[in-house]
């Protein structure tokens, strides 16, 4: 019975380190139930070697071992993989800290420098926002928020509110790139924003 032959590949990912991705010694030819001939497979070795040298040879691209690194785990050894998990480790509570500290100067900042508004002053900032819409363009993303935000402020009712398209798709974006921000900003009250089940609605 006759088998089917196919031509051997190489190395064609690996191309960047090297321009002869293929072994010297490489068969061509090869069964077609095989990926690639077994010269070549060892010849993967050498190229991955070689990359290695150059990544680390290379100021600008982190260490195997670093927070920032994106090496998979299955091609470090065990001594690196421990590096590599302290290292992260520490980033991790570098970052605790920043946002803990960042909270810490919000909060502040709100028990410090705010003030509680009266009623007719909050009239007054109502109007003021109203009057100044004029200034802005018909079209204009601030002229659509400051308009959404003023409608539902006189519309407290939850189950009332209906959220443009636009504001849809700014708070599903805030909440992709941080949850815990976008629950912040929302339970703070200074922003009126869709709740998170009312988001889920709108993901595909």
């Amino acid at each position: 019975m006759a088998l089917d032959f196919k031509l051997c590949p190489g190395n064609p990912d690996m191309s960047e380190i090297s321009t002869e991705h293929q072994s010297q010694n490489c068969d061509v030819a090869i069964a077609s139930n095989r990926k690639k001939c077994d010269a070549c497979i060892a010849y993967r070795g050498a190229l991955q070697k070689r990359r290695s040298r150059a990544d680390e040879a290379d100021p600008s691209k982190p260490c195997k071992t670093d927070a920032s690194s994106r090496a998979p785990f299955s091609q470090l050894q065990h001594p690196e993989l421990l590096t590599r998990c302290r290292n992260l480790a520490e980033s991790q509570n570098k970052l605790s800290r920043q946002l803990n500290a960042l909270r810490e100067k919000i909060d502040k900042m709100l028990t410090n420098e705010c003030i509680a508004v009266p009623q007719p002053i909050d009239e007054l900032c109502h109007s003021t926002a109203k009057d100044n819409l004029e200034n802005l363009a018909v079209d204009s993303p601030q002229r659509l928020f400051i308009e959404q935000q003023l409608k539902w402020l006189t519309n407290p009712s939850v189950t009332a509110r209906r959220w443009h398209p636009m504001i849809v798709r700014w708070a599903l974006l805030l909440h992709k790139k941080s949850k815990s921000a976008y629950r912040y900003i929302r339970d703070s009250a200074l922003v009126s924003l869709p709740s998170e089940r009312t988001l889920s609605d709108y993901r595909c």
